[in-house]
C-alpha cells in the first residue's frame, strides 16, 4: 500500500497507460467517496467506480491495511476489480495506437459490458440511454450529464418513444440526422449540436452493444455514416475583432430602438439583453473564460492587491485532469464598463457575478451555469440579427474568437497558449503568477488587439474622458497603444 494524502491501493502501467486503486475525489475529500480504479491516459482520466463503496479517507486506508486482517475479503474484491480492468486495458493497448478518446470509450465499452446476460435481458437501447445518465450523474459530471439529456430527449421527439432494436442501423442514423437539420417544426440545430448528439448515441450505442443488449456488430453502424465533424466545425466559431468591436459598441450604446426611435423591447427584457451580451464580451476579453469560471470568480486578495487591475481564476474544465490551471487576465477599459454595468459590487471575497450563489451544490451550480449558456446563446441571436450580423455565436465561440484573433494580430502562440491555461506546469497550479512571464504593460498591449481601438465614432472627447478616470499606470499604458 502507498501513502498519499487520497490513500492509493494499488498502481501500475501497461504501455502509456496509468491504473491506480484509490478513491474518487471529485466531491471533495472531507465527504465520503467512491472506490474507483483511476485511468490515465496522458492529459485524460477516467475513473471506473465500485458500484455503492464509499468511504472516507480514513476507513478506506484502514481497509486497505494489509496489517487489517478482518478486512482482506473486501481486499480480495478490489483486487479482482482492479485486475479485470487492468487486463481489459492490458488488451486495448496490445490492439495497435489508439487516440486517448478512443481508448477510454472502448475500456468503458468493456468493463461496463461485463455482466451477466441474464442482467441485460429485458433492456432496451433507452433503458441503457437511462443508465448512462445515472453513472453520470453520480459521477458529478453534471455538464455532460445534461448533454446526454437533452441529445435523449431530442431522440425521442424525432424518432418515437419506442424504437426497435432492428432499427438501429445507419439508416436510422441517416434519419436521425436529417431530421435534426430539416425539422417538421421549429428551428434546425446547429453542426455542432447534431454533433455533440450523435457522440452522445454513439456512446450508448457501443454501451448497448457491449451488454450484450444489442449485437456487438450495431458498435459498427456508424461506419460510413455522414457525421459532423465537430472539430473541424469549430475553427469557424470564431467572430473577428471588427465584429466582436461591433458588439461592445452595441453594448456600450445600451439602446435598442427602431429606426423611428422607438424601443424595442420591455425594460426587464431589455437589461437581460444586455446582462447576455456583456457576459458574452467579457469572456471574449477574460483571456476565452468559460461560463463555469466565470460563474466562480471573485473579488479575491489577488484582485485588490493588483489594483483592481487583473483578476485571476483557475480553468473549471481543468480540474478532474490536473488541479485547475490559473488563468490571469488585465482588466481593459471595456471590461470595466461590463463591471460596472452587470457585475456585484466589488467586497472582497465576493462572486462578481450573480450566476450563482454562495455555499451551492456543486450539481445545482452546474445545472446554473449550463441554463446561463443556454440563455446567452439564445440572447445572442437576438443581438446578432439586431444589428444584422449573420453569425448566431454562443458561448463556446469567445474562447476560439479569442485564440483565433490575437493569433491573427501577430501575437505569439506561447503567450496565447498561457494565457487561456494550456501550459502544463509542475507543481500546484495556484502558484503560478503569469504576471512574472508577462507584465501589466505586456497583458495589455497584447489582450488590447481584441477589440479595435480607432473606430470613427470614438470620439477622442471620449478617449479623453475614459483617460482621466483611469490611474497613472494605465494612463500611460493607453497613450502607448494610441501612438501605435
Amino acid at each position: 500500500m502507498k501513502t498519499s494524502a487520497t490513500p492509493i491501493y494499488k498502481s501500475t502501467k501497461e504501455g502509456k497507460v496509468r491504473l491506480t486503486m484509490t478513491l474518487d475525489p471529485r466531491k471533495g475529500t472531507d465527504k465520503e467517496m467512491s472506490v474507483c480504479v483511476r485511468v490515465r491516459v496522458g492529459n485524460i482520466q477516467k475513473y471506473f467506480q465500485i458500484p455503492g463503496e464509499r468511504y472516507t479517507t480514513e476507513n478506506f486506508a484502514s481497509i486497505i491495511n494489509e496489517n487489517n486482517r478482518k478486512q482482506g475479503k473486501k481486499r480480495k474484491e478490489y483486487d479482482e476489480f482492479f485486475d479485470r480492468i487492468r487486463i481489459e486495458a492490458k488488451a486495448l493497448v496490445g490492439t495497435g495506437e489508439l487516440s486517448p478518446t478512443d481508448f477510454m470509450e472502448m475500456l468503458a465499452d468493456k468493463v461496463y459490458g461485463i455482466k451477466k446476460e441474464e442482467e441485460a435481458q429485458g433492456m432496451t437501447i433507452y433503458d441503457v440511454w437511462e443508465m448512462v445518465l445515472k453513472e453520470l450523474t453520480d459521477a458529478n459530471r453534471i455538464g455532460t450529464r445534461n448533454s446526454y439529456r437533452d441529445a435523449f430527449k431530442r431522440f425521442k421527439t424525432d424518432m418515437g418513444e419506442k424504437v426497435s432494436d432492428i432499427t438501429i442501423n445507419q439508416q436510422l442514423v441517416e434519419r436521425w440526422i436529417t431530421k435534426m437539420q430539416n425539422p417538421q417544426e421549429g428551428r434546425a440545430l446547429s453542426q455542432s449540436t447534431i454533433g455533440i448528439y450523435l457522440r452522445a448515441f454513439r456512446v450508448v450505442v457501443r454501451r448497448a452493444a457491449s451488454m450484450g443488449v444489442l449485437l456487438a456488430d450495431k458498435m459498427d453502424l456508424f461506419k460510413g455514416v455522414k457525421d459532423i465533424n465537430r472539430k473541424g466545425d469549430r475553427k469557424d466559431w470564431c467572430l473577428n475583432v471588427e465584429k466582436m468591436t461591433r458588439l461592445y459598441e452595441f453594448f456600450e450604446k445600451g439602446e435598442t430602438k427602431d429606426q423611428e426611435g422607438k424601443e424595442l423591447y420591455a425594460p426587464q427584457y431589455k437589461s437581460k439583453l444586455f446582462r447576455s451580451l456583456g457576459l458574452f464580451l467579457f469572456s471574449y476579453l477574460a483571456n476565452g473564460a468559460n461560463m463555469a469560471d466565470i460563474a466562480k470568480l471573485r473579488y479575491d486578495d489577488f484582485y485588490f492587491n493588483h489594483e483592481q487591475k487583473a483578476m485571476r481564476f483557475l480553468r473549471q474544465k481543468t480540474m478532474r485532469e490536473t488541479d485547475g490551471m490559473e488563468v490571469i487576465f488585465p482588466i481593459l477599459p471595456q471590461m470595466q464598463v461590463i463591471l460596472e454595468r452587470i457585475a456585484c459590487k466589488p467586497q472582497r471575497g465576493s462572486l462578481v457575478f450573480d450566476i450563482i450563489e454562495e455555499k451551492m451544490e456543486e450539481e445545482r451550480i452546474k445545472e446554473l451555469v449550463y441554463l446561463e449558456n443556454a440563455n446567452v446563446a439564445s440572447r445572442m441571436e437576438v443581438i446578432t440579427t439586431l444589428i444584422g450580423m449573420e453569425e448566431k455565436p454562443t458561448p463556446t465561440w469567445c474562447r476560439h474568437s479569442y485564440a483565433t484573433n490575437l493569433r491573427d494580430a501577430g501575437v505569439p502562440t506561447e503567450y496565447i497558449s498561457t494565457m487561456m491555461g494550456h501550459t502544463v506546469t509542475s507543481g500546484s497550479a495556484t502558484t503560478l503568477n503569469y504576471l512574472s512571464r508577462y507584465n501589466m504593460e505586456t497583458m495589455v498591449t497584447y489582450n488590447s488587439k481584441l477589440l479595435s481601438w480607432n473606430k470613427q465614432n470614438q470620439t477622442k472627447e471620449a478617449l479623453l474622458h475614459r483617460l482621466m478616470e483611469m490611474d497613472k499606470e494605465r494612463q500611460e499604458i493607453m497613450l502607448k497603444l494610441m501612438e501605435q
